[in-house]
């Protein structure tokens, strides 16, 4: 009996692993394609149109 509440718990612990890992992924993806939809916003002057960067 003491077995299978060992199991038990440890199946619970690998679900819990599991979902953390999916929520940092989505919340990497979210923020991925957040910073894709501000272009203006990457900290690059270079290529934007108004810019007072003389070198290019």
């Amino acid at each position: 009996m003491r077995t299978l509440r060992i199991i038990g718990y440890a199946g619970l612990v690998a679900v819990a692993i599991m979902l953390l890992v999916a929520m940092c992924g989505i919340l990497e993806d979210s923020m991925i394609s957040r910073g894709a939809q501000r272009p203006g916003l990457t900290g690059s002057t270079l290529s934007s149109p108004g810019s007072l960067n003389h070198f290019s």
